[in-house]
């Protein structure tokens, strides 16, 4: 059975509005050291797995972090754009993982200095993921 980062990433690899953009740039809760922009970094931040009289009713609630990273703001935000596309109330399936809503809490730009003249920019999501193991 697979687990959710895995559901998410097979998700954002096969909408074609974000493999336009960033190709196989999708990395799981760090970018590579020498990383090619733009690209996109993704991490499961929680999970609560609600139980309904002391049993396992199957259902979890995730809290996840989508950014999209690139060299210029516009570059960021269109990045931004399609991983809403592609996550925003989506219904999916992947290896076991049924994903059955995606609800987006959170957008928030910012920057990051890689040395003293050099800025990348960053649009951070975050979603709340309801899926069934």
């Amino acid at each position: 059975m697979a687990e959710l980062s895995e559901a998410l990433y097979s998700r954002l690899q096969a909408v074609s509005g974000v493999t336009a953009l960033v190709g196989t740039r999708v990395y799981p809760l760090r970018l590579p050291q020498a990383v090619t922009y733009p690209a996109v970094r993704y991490q499961v931040i929680d999970e609560e797995r609600p139980g309904a009289l002391d049993a396992d009713i199957g259902l979890v609630w995730a809290r996840v972090q989508l950014d999209s990273y690139a060299a210029t703001y516009l570059a960021a935000k269109q990045l931004a754009t399609a991983l809403r596309a592609a996550l925003r109330r989506a219904a999916w399936t992947e290896d076991g993982v049924q994903v059955q809503d995606a609800e987006l809490l959170v957008v928030q730009d910012e920057t990051e200095e890689l040395a003293p003249d050099r800025l990348v920019y960053r649009v951070r999501h975050d979603f709340r993921v309801c899926y069934r193991e």
